[in-house]
């Protein structure tokens, strides 16, 4: 089942990451291929004067580690472990995609169009990452620059919220947007979601 948009709940002050944690979270129960989820992949996205906060609350899958130090930035996660993905998109069609993992790596690209890496994309110069362990799963945070965003997020904009769950040579994908009957593409356009802003 997917969620109906994704919510960016806005908050005219400063948060911190376990503020962020204890914000409003949406969910989904099955992966893309309609298989059940030992529990939700639950999340949740912040917006305060400075930073868009994205939290997640990640189910437990054996064997889907990655190795990386805490705060450091990895290009392509998914294809390496268990991750936690956002994307948001502006009315022009350029995107953003956001990586976390239970470690605490990150990573962050821009996009001016379907896989098209913007050539004049650049790395935030900093994110902040906050990631605990919990008895089944992680949860964790990214903190990125608003001046680092693309767009203003509001209507606007749309999104998709998704994850990597790897359990040995198997990958299932999860995201917002449910179970489509098209093959599993975090990237298609079809996955974006329009997004609804609420006061925090």
């Amino acid at each position: 089942m997917s969620v109906d948009s994704i919510i960016i709940h806005r908050s005219e002050e400063s948060v911190t990451p376990e503020a962020v944690l204890r914000a409003p979270m949406q969910e989904v129960t099955k992966t893309w291929e309609g298989k059940p989820l030992t529990r939700p992949f639950r999340w949740t996205l912040v917006l305060d004067p400075d930073t868009l906060w994205f939290g997640v609350d990640f189910p437990k899958v054996k064997g889907g580690s990655v190795h990386f130090a805490h705060g450091e930035f990895v290009e392509w996660l998914a294809q390496q472990g268990d991750v936690a993905e956002l994307f948001i998109m502006d009315p022009s069609g350029r995107y953003q995609e956001f990586h976390l993992t239970g470690e605490g790596a990150w990573w962050a690209m821009n996009f001016s169009g379907y896989r098209e890496r913007s050539a004049q994309s650049t790395k935030p110069e900093t994110a902040k990452c906050y990631v605990e362990t919990v008895e089944c799963g992680w949860r964790g945070v990214l903190g990125i620059a608003r001046s680092w965003i693309i767009g203003t997020l509001d209507k606007k904009a749309s999104g998709q919220v998704s994850a990597c769950l790897h359990e040995g040579k198997t990958v299932s994908f999860v995201s917002s947007v449910g179970c489509p009957s098209y093959e599993p593409d975090f990237h298609d356009m079809r996955s974006f979601q329009s997004i609804a802003v609420s006061s925090l």
